[in-house]
């Protein structure tokens, strides 16, 4: 049995670059479960705006794209939606603090960013999954 320090592992590359064809492939994957099956679906040249403004701003990120899809649900003007494309914010830092700035706006009661934003850290460094009742 060889020895582990003579074993010869390749190094897995991934950047922003190596990701965007995996990227291009979730993007539409995802349209089709977010935007067809809406009426936004018929629109001439949308998929191919929605396709081509995400995968530039994705920056090889299925994280950042899966959750601007999320937020994009429920938009059934194209023309909203090609707006929100143009204006939609890169990056995942700037993303959550949108995404926690309207939670607050929609279910303030009292709480602040700041609180949303320590419960998201919370969650996320968790080191198993939460039960039920550690969420509540």
């Amino acid at each position: 049995m060889p020895n582990l320090d003579e074993l010869l592992l390749d190094i897995i590359d991934i950047s922003s670059n190596m990701n965007d064809e995996d990227v291009r492939h979730f993007i539409d994957s995802e349209y089709d479960k977010f935007i067809k099956p809406a009426p936004l679906g018929k629109v001439k040249g949308l998929r191919e705006h929605v396709v081509t403004a995400l995968r530039e701003k994705a920056n090889g990120m299925f994280l950042w794209v899966d959750l601007m899809f999320s937020e994009f649900k429920g938009i059934k003007d194209p023309k909203v939606l090609r707006l929100r494309l143009d204006i939609m914010l890169t990056g995942l830092p700037t993303l959550y603090k949108t995404i926690l700035t309207r939670v607050e706006k929609e279910n303030g009661e009292g709480k602040t960013v700041a609180q949303f934003k320590e419960i998201f850290c919370w969650v996320a460094h968790f080191k198993e999954s939460l039960s039920i009742l550690d969420l509540n």
